[in-house]
């Protein structure tokens, strides 16, 4: 016996009889389909068989021993469709199966039999594209099915440039379920696609107008859900309008969190989730921190939010939601440093959803104070994914709700709004907020945040090359008092950044050693990872080529493990030029592909422009001089906005290289002027060399001293 199972409107009973179809031929005595729609009682199932197989009725006789003797000979497939509302017959599967050795039952139904013998096949969502994914929908299970019926509603439609990002966020939209997917696509009689996703908030009400020919339940999305929802037990009822308000994964924990109100035992929640798990309700997810994680589908979520609604519980789940999730948040903001970094990390990353969904209540009903500390804990994770736009858009918010402009809420924000500047490359802005940032801590007489503030100024005047300002900063008192072991580790690998850059090799590993002790001590893996990348390119510098990969490697598994993109493509770009530094080159442009999608994802024009430059240098080096430039004037054209920055000195260079191979000896020594220039001002001493050296070469030049 096979299970076919999965929520309604999956396409169980389709591929029921599809496979019927394939095996028709290996049944000696035929396959037959047993439609369990009408059937309320266990006796039903044998009668509907009974009457399917044309087996005459005995008034004295048991339908079930009936149909049993009948079928204990017999090599045939028996479909039984929809078996989930009379799951108590299970017993009556259990006898046929006993005595009948030659049939086999094919079973659709939301929920396992939970039988000896089942073989659980659960019926999953359509493939579909990935975000960003919409080249060839034709590929994908979902978007073909949408395409092919919106074609049978409307035969003149068309996929397009235009319609094909929209086609496939439908899709996704609607979990990949055919039935939705059909039931949209049968709207596009009437509206085109972007004006169905314009819809798809109210989905429930839009998915209506199934075929005529299809079961009542089927006709709509809402009855469909109606089903599943009506053969629930009340507890079980309870339970789903209330995890219904998650969005994006369910902890056991956040669930006992939200119906505290109503189930307090934690293993009655449990057993309560696992059993809409059985019933296709909800999904199991990979665990979290090696406890039970589960997961629930938009359209049914939506459902059980209108059910929620209608109990006039919503609020107060809401809330609790909001609850739980700022407790969360805030609990990882005191781990942030520490050895939960990892757990807390991996918390955050998988509820963003929930925390998103979780700080809109909170500004929803008014809750300033507690908006403002979801927003300072989450900074740094933020910036850590390079989300700056979802970093910016909350800071901004939690800034309008401080009631006062010189609180240390304020300044923190600030100081935040610093820091989120410099890690997107807007260097002048940073200075901005830190100053004013640093200007209110020492009003406020704070020591840890002004040193915190103070190491940022000095990370902020590093990128822009003034490293004369940034040592100073690091030697402040108000820095160099501070013991905070954090601070401590932060200072001491500025300061190996800055002996980097004078080529003073042996000082920065002394420098980066140290601050690598604070913080294995400290239990901060990331920065750790961040110390191993810079003793990779302190070997890179020596020309220990094989010592500085093997740095990288060690630093790149820990950054792609949490994720760390910030930083990560630090490490992507350092494999890269190590490549070109071996003529590596096609290896070299593998590497910098994955920093320029990253950057592009993220909006990031700094490092999309850092990676079209190393591009570009590898195009160079394969003498594909014409994909060279190309690479070259769109990283240009990608960092002109923040005014010259050491990206545009060196694509610069290249262009001026490229001048100079094509013999345009006047166009390459006003490029590799300006990358003279530009990259002086950044102290890029290896850069500069190679520039001045660009120039020795082509003859006649008189512009060195």
């Amino acid at each position: 016996m096979v299970s076919l199972v999965g929520p309604g409107g999956m396409g169980k009973t389709r591929l029921a009889l599809q496979v019927a179809a394939d095996k028709v031929d290996r049944n000696r005595d035929g396959t037959w389909f047993v439609d369990l729609t009408a059937v309320t009682q266990p006796k039903g199932v044998a009668l509907e068989t009974a009457m399917v197989l044309g087996i005459p009725q005995k008034p004295e006789t048991d339908p079930v021993e009936l149909v049993a003797e009948v079928l204990c000979d017999k090599e045939l497939l028996i479909i039984l469709d929809n078996f989930e509302q009379v799951m108590s017959a299970f017993q009556v599967v259990v006898t046929w199966l006993k005595r009948s050795p030659g049939v086999r039952f094919l079973v659709t139904s939301r929920e396992p039999l939970n039988i000896r013998g089942e073989h659980i096949f659960h019926v999953l969502p359509l493939s579909l594209p990935k975000p960003g994914e919409s080249g060839v929908l034709s590929q994908f299970e979902a978007t073909r099915l949408f395409i092919d019926r919106a074609c049978a509603n409307k035969p003149d439609f068309t996929v397009n440039n235009d319609n094909a990002p929209v086609v496939a966020e439908i899709c996704s939209r609607l979990d990949g379920i055919p039935l939705a997917i059909e039931l949209a696509a049968a709207r596009i009689r009437l509206i085109n696609p972007k004006a169905i996703l314009k819809r798809l908030d109210s989905r429930l009400k839009l998915l209506t107008g199934g075929p005529n020919d299809m079961p009542d339940r089927h006709k709509t999305l809402r009855a469909c859900i109606d089903w599943s929802y009506d053969l629930l037990a009340e507890e079980e009822r309870v339970i789903y309008r209330h995890i219904s308000v998650f969005r994006g994964g369910i902890s056991l924990a956040a669930a006992i969190a939200v119906l505290e109100s109503d189930i307090e035992d934690e293993f009655e929640v449990l057993d309560g989730i696992e059993s809409l798990v059985d019933k296709s309700l909800v999904f199991r997810k990979p665990p979290l921190d090696d406890e039970p994680f589960f997961g629930i589908l938009e359209t049914i979520g939506e459902y059980g939010r209108e059910r929620l609604v209608e109990s006039e519980e919503e609020d107060e789940s809401l809330d609790r939601h909001a609850g739980y999730f700022l407790s969360l948040v805030m609990n990882a903001r005191d781990a942030w440093d520490g050895s939960e970094q990892k757990s807390f990390i991996d918390k955050l990353t998988a509820n963003q959803d929930n925390i998103r969904h979780a700080m809109n209540r909170l500004v929803e009903t008014e809750n300033g104070t507690a908006v403002i500390s979801m927003t300072r804990s989450l900074v740094p994770f933020w910036i850590m994914r390079s989300e700056f736009a979802t970093c910016r858009e909350w800071l901004l918010t939690a800034l309008e709700l401080c009631q006062e402009s010189e609180s240390g809420e304020s300044a923190w924000l600030t100081m935040q709004m610093g820091w989120l500047s410099w890690a997107a490359g807007n260097y002048d802005e940073a200075e901005h907020y830190l100053g004013k940032a640093l200007k209110s801590f020492q009003t406020l007489n704070v020591s840890f945040e002004s040193a915190q503030t103070m190491i940022h100024l000095a990370q902020t005047a590093f990128f822009k090359g003034n490293f004369i300002e940034a040592e100073g900063f690091c030697n402040n008192p108000i820095i160099t008092t501070e013991d905070n072991l954090m601070i401590v580790a932060a200072r001491l690998k500025l300061l190996g950044n800055i002996e980097t850059k004078k080529n003073n090799i042996n000082k920065a590993t002394r420098l980066y050693l140290e601050a690598l002790e604070s913080y294995v001590v400290g239990g901060n893996d990331i920065n750790e990872a961040l110390i191993h990348n810079n003793l990779g390119t302190l070997a890179y510098l020596k020309g220990s080529y094989d010592q500085a990969k093997a740095s990288y490697l060690k630093a790149m598994p820990i950054l792609e493990y949490y994720n760390h993109y910030h930083y990560l493509r630090y490490t992507w770009c350092n494999l890269g030029e190590l490549a070109l530094a071996e003529d590596r080159y096609n290896e070299a442009i593998i590497m910098f592909e994955k920093v320029k999608n990253r950057s592009l994802f993220n909006l990031d024009h700094r490092f999309t422009g850092c990676a079209f430059v190393g591009i570009a240098e590898a195009y160079f080096g394969l003498n594909e001089l014409e994909l060279s430039e190309q690479c070259a004037l769109e990283a240009v054209d990608r960092v002109k906005r923040f005014g010259d920055t050491v990206e545009m000195g060196m694509a610069y260079r290249v262009l001026g290289e490229i001048r100079k191979k094509t013999a345009d000896f006047g166009g390459a020594i006003e490029f590799l002027e300006s990358a003279q220039r530009i990259l002086s001002l950044f102290n890029e001493v290896e850069e500069v060399e190679k520039v001045r050296k660009g120039l020795n070469e082509i003859s006649g030049y008189g512009g060195l001293s």
